[in-house]
């Protein structure tokens, strides 16, 4: 046993107790799962959503579009006029509304948590109530994970004008 100042120290072989074992197991898996799906792995996986979602509403596919929005989510369209998911479901499954293109580029996606915030470009050509309508615009959407799967919430369509 040393001494000083008068206080005994001695060494003592220390065990990780359960608790360590379990703490370390639980960081372990964390920092494992994040580099398995880190944000540029969600990235890939919303702008691959995007495309999917564009395809869906052409070939309205309104079961993938169902899954794949939030009941209380909000369309913004280029008039200005709010669209329910129920509208657009409805008008799609009742052909009021027929796309027959929509393409999608220059999509920026950024990740916060359980959020994803999309910015990007469409170009589109369909009928509404039979009457044809094209246009391009800028667009966001924002997506939001519940149980494991992307989720649309709000998309708002700008048109861009013509320089």
């Amino acid at each position: 046993m040393n001494t000083a100042r008068g206080i005994p120290s001695r060494r003592v072989k220390q065990r990780p107790t359960l608790e360590v074992l379990i703490l370390m197991l639980v960081y372990a898996s964390c920092v494992f799962s994040q580099s398995k799906l880190g944000p540029s792995s969600q990235v890939k996986e919303i702008t691959e959503l995007e495309q999917q979602r564009a395809a869906a509403v052409v070939h309205r596919d309104t079961d993938f579009l169902d899954k794949s929005t939030t009941p209380d989510s909000i369309r913004i369209l280029p008039t200005g006029v709010l669209e329910t998911k129920s509208q657009l479901l409805g008008d799609l499954k009742s052909g009021v509304l027929n796309y027959s293109s929509i393409d999608v580029d220059e999509v920026s996606v950024k990740i916060y948590g359980n959020t994803a915030v999309v910015a990007g470009r469409s170009e589109f050509r369909g009928q509404r109530n039979g009457k044809p309508f094209d246009g391009r615009c800028r667009f966001s959407r924002i997506w939001i994970n519940r149980n494991g799967a992307w989720q649309e919430v709000l998309f708002q369509l700008t048109p861009l004008r013509e320089p």
